[in-house]
């Protein structure tokens, strides 16, 4: 439909990825920027929106999860990574999502935060908006 894609192009609005879905996602990293973004719930988030090229396509997603920006924080921009959202079952039986991020082209360890213990029961919330960069 042109009018939409018409649409979309006038507001700079770009498609973005979701990780809930536990698909690896290779992405190269283009930009990032804080932002605070209003959640399902209604309540403001702060996090980091990122631009990034995945499949020759400009997208981005929102995060939240200071383990995930932690792990992006030192990627130089344009660099190529693989992220993965992954499950685990904590100490009291509930599931906890964490990020595998492995930089591509490169022979380092994946950057995994699967064997540090879990501190509080509160969950991140991992929200993703399709609003322009």
């Amino acid at each position: 439909m042109q009018n939409s894609k018409q649409f979309l192009k006038d507001k700079d609005i770009l498609p973005f990825i979701s990780f809930k879905g536990g698909q690896a996602h290779e992405l190269k990293l283009v930009q990032d920027k804080i932002e605070t973004i209003t959640g399902t719930d209604g309540k403001e988030v702060e996090g980091v929106k990122y631009k990034v090229i995945e499949g020759g396509v400009v997208k981005t997603f929102f995060t939240s999860s200071i383990a995930l920006i932690n792990k992006l924080a030192d990627i130089e921009p344009d660099s190529v990574v693989k992220i993965q959202m992954k499950k685990r079952k904590d100490e009291s039986g509930q599931y906890r999502s964490y990020f595998e991020v492995e930089k591509v082209g490169e022979e380092a360890e994946p950057i995994k935060d699967e064997d540090i213990p879990v501190i509080s029961d509160e969950s991140e919330p991992e929200v993703s908006q399709a609003e322009g960069f």
